[in-house]
C-alpha cells in the first residue's frame, strides 16, 4: 500500500529574558545656566530604550537623592530634567549630574551617564570689608597725600561682578544712644511710685491718665516704646507710642481688689536699647470728684517751664491790652481837633446804667435804647434852655468796630476837655 502522510502546525513562543540594559540619550537645553534661573527650569531632555519587552522593558530614571533637580515623565521613555529649587553659584558653581535608568526585569538591568551643568555669576552679593571698622591716629602736622592707612574688600562674585572700588563718604556725627528714657509727666515722685485715682464705676476703655517720658538722644535713638509687666496690668492697656493708660476690663466685676499696682517699661530705639520705668499704683475711688480733684493736684504740679511760658503770655496779654487803649487815648485826641464824636460798640464793655460827667455846664450821657447805645452831650444856654447832641450804633451792626458820625451845627458853644471825654469813654 502507498504510504500515508499528514502534516500540522507548531507555534513556538520565545520567553524573553531581560539580557538588554537600557539606553540612554541625553540633550542638554545648556551647559550653563544662570544662579537665578526660577525653580521648574528644563535642564535637559532624556530618551531611555530598552529591547526588552514586557516588565523587562519597562524604564525608570533617577538621579541622586539631595540635588537641587527633579525629574518628570510626560511620555513614556521620555523625561524632562529641571530645577528645583534656588541655585547659588558661590555655594556650588558646578553639578556633575549622573542619570540612571533601571528597568523591571528580574534580576533588574541598570545604565548610568553623566553630564557638567555649570552655574553662572549674577551680581548678588555686596562687597566685604576685611575689618567692621578701621581706626588710625595721625599727626595733626600730617603732610598732604600722606598714606594712612589701607583697607580691603572682597566681592565672592566672579568677573565684572567681582570687581570693588573705593570712595569717601561725607563724614556724618552719628548720635550714640546714651541717655536713658526719662519721665516728665506726670512730675517724678520722689518714692518713685505713681499715685492716681479712677472711679469705680470707669467702664472700658477708661483714660486713666497719660504717662510721658522723654528721651535726650535723637533720630531713632529717641524713639519710645512703652509697656508694663505685673499681675494687675492685665487689667490694663498703654498705648505702646503714646502712653495712655486705659482701663481693659471692667474692674468692679472681675476684680474685688481696690488698688491695683504694676510696672511701667519704656524702651528707646537705640542699639543697644535703654530703658526706664516707674511704678504704677491705681486707687479705686467713690466718687468721680475724688478723681477730678486728684487730676488737679497732679496738673498744679507741672514743670518750671510751664510757669515761665504762663509768665509770656501774661505779660504778653497785658502788652496788647496797653497798646489798644494808647491806640484809643490817641483816636479821641485825634478826633478832638476835628468836631467829632466818637460812638463804642458793645463790645467796649459799656454798662447799662447811666454815667454823668459835669464840666462847665456840659456833661457826657450814655443811654441805652434797646439795641441802642449811644452817647450824650448836653450843654445849658444862658436861658437854660437845653441843647443835647445825640449820635449812637446799634449794638447789633455786624461790624465791630469805630463809627465816627459828625455833631450837627449849632449857635451852643461848647468846651469840653479833651481828658474828661476819654476819661467818660474809658470809663
Amino acid at each position: 500500500m502507498p504510504p500515508m502522510e499528514s502534516s500540522c502546525n507548531i507555534k513556538i513562543e520565545i520567553i524573553d529574558v531581560n539580557d538588554n540594559t537600557p539606553t540612554i540619550t541625553i540633550n542638554v537645553v545648556s551647559p550653563v545656566i544662570s544662579e537665578n534661573v526660577s525653580s521648574g527650569t528644563a535642564i535637559a531632555l532624556i530618551k531611555v530604550e530598552d529591547e526588552d519587552t514586557g516588565k523587562n522593558g519597562d524604564v525608570s530614571v533617577h538621579i541622586l537623592y539631595g540635588l537641587p533637580f527633579k525629574m518628570s515623565s510626560p511620555y513614556k521613555g521620555l523625561f524632562t530634567l529641571m530645577t528645583d529649587g534656588l541655585l547659588d553659584r558661590e555655594a556650588v558653581a558646578e553639578y556633575t549630574i549622573t542619570l540612571t535608568a533601571t528597568d523591571s526585569g528580574s534580576p533588574p538591568r541598570s545604565s548610568q551617564e553623566s553630564f557638567v551643568l555649570r552655574l553662572s555669576d549674577v551680581n548678588d552679593n555686596p562687597p566685604v570689608f576685611s575689618q567692621s571698622s578701621y581706626s588710625v591716629d595721625i599727626a595733626e602736622n600730617n603732610a598732604p597725600n600722606a598714606p594712612l592707612l589701607s583697607v580691603s574688600a572682597s566681592d565672592p562674585d566672579v568677573g565684572e561682578n567681582s570687581t570693588v572700588y573705593f570712595s569717601i563718604l561725607e563724614s556724618e556725627a552719628l548720635d550714640q544712644n546714651d541717655h536713658p528714657p526719662a519721665l516728665i509727666y506726670p512730675a517724678p515722685p520722689s518714692d518713685g511710685t505713681l499715685q492716681f485715682l479712677l472711679p469705680s464705676t470707669a467702664s472700658i476703655g477708661h483714660l486713666v491718665n497719660r504717662i510721658a517720658f522723654v528721651d535726650a538722644d535723637s533720630g531713632h535713638n529717641a524713639w519710645l516704646f512703652y509697656s508694663f509687666s505685673g499681675v494687675d496690668s492685665e487689667m490694663f492697656h498703654i498705648g505702646a507710642h503714646t502712653g495712655e493708660l486705659r482701663t481693659a476690663r471692667k474692674l468692679t466685676e472681675e476684680n474685688s481688689k481696690s488698688v491695683f499696682s504694676f510696672i511701667v517699661i519704656v524702651k528707646d530705639n537705640g542699639r543697644p536699647s535703654l530703658s526706664a520705668s516707674v511704678v504704677v499704683n491705681i486707687t479705686l475711688a467713690e466718687k468721680a470728684s475724688d478723681v477730678l480733684s486728684e487730676r488737679r493736684s497732679s496738673t498744679s504740679k507741672t514743670p518750671k517751664g510751664s510757669d515761665l511760658t504762663l509768665y509770656l503770655i501774661i505779660t504778653l496779654s497785658f502788652v496788647i491790652m496797653v497798646s489798644f487803649l494808647v491806640i484809643i487815648v490817641v483816636a479821641v485826641h485825634w478826633l478832638g481837633h476835628r468836631g467829632y464824636v466818637m460812638c463804642l460798640t458793645q463790645k467796649l464793655g459799656f454798662k447799662h446804667t447811666s454815667h454823668e460827667h459835669r464840666h462847665n455846664d456840659l456833661h457826657l450821657q450814655l443811654n441805652t435804647d434797646g439795641p441802642i447805645r449811644y452817647m450824650e452831650v448836653v450843654g445849658a444856654s444862658r436861658d437854660f434852655h437845653k441843647h443835647t447832641y445825640t449820635h449812637g450804633l446799634s449794638t447789633i451792626s455786624s461790624r465791630s468796630d469805630f463809627v465816627f458820625v459828625k455833631a450837627p451845627q449849632s449857635t451852643l458853644s461848647m468846651r469840653l476837655s479833651k481828658r474828661l471825654f476819654a476819661h467818660s469813654l474809658m470809663k
